[in-house]
């Protein structure tokens, strides 16, 4: 399996359907509330999820970027009327950009997987 298809698994995809782009995350959000861009987002990180899961886009560069600066807080998670599990598709979206970055320098990093747990993906 690609690390794109890690995006494009129908599980995944229900959880990104879920998104109902009210907004009502943006002001929960830490990264929109300093940045004010919508890419910076829980709702536009979704679309760029959904983009790179269409093929739309890559999972270099932009993409990237914007997923990098999630704190993961999940603090829209309890704004979102929707009940968007956007903590499982932040993890899913590391996890391809980490499988699809192997060999380009990009290390390791740690997942937290509750109860003040990490484990490291690889």
């Amino acid at each position: 399996m690609s690390h794109v298809n890690l995006l494009d698994q129908p599980d995944v995809r229900r959880k990104l359907d879920q998104c109902i782009h009210c907004g009502l995350c943006l002001p929960a959000c830490p990264t929109y509330s300093v940045l004010q861009l919508e890419m910076d987002s829980p709702r536009g990180r979704i679309a760029l999820m959904r983009a790179a899961a269409d093929g739309r886009i890559g999972l270099e560069g932009a993409f990237q970027a914007h997923i990098d600066l999630c704190l993961g807080c999940r603090a829209c998670e309890t704004a979102c009327p929707s009940g968007v599990q956007y903590g499982v598709l932040l993890e899913t979206a590391k996890v391809a950009l980490n499988a699809g970055a192997r060999g380009e320098g990009r290390g390791a990093y740690s997942v937290d997987v509750g109860n003040g747990l990490h484990r490291t993906v690889f």
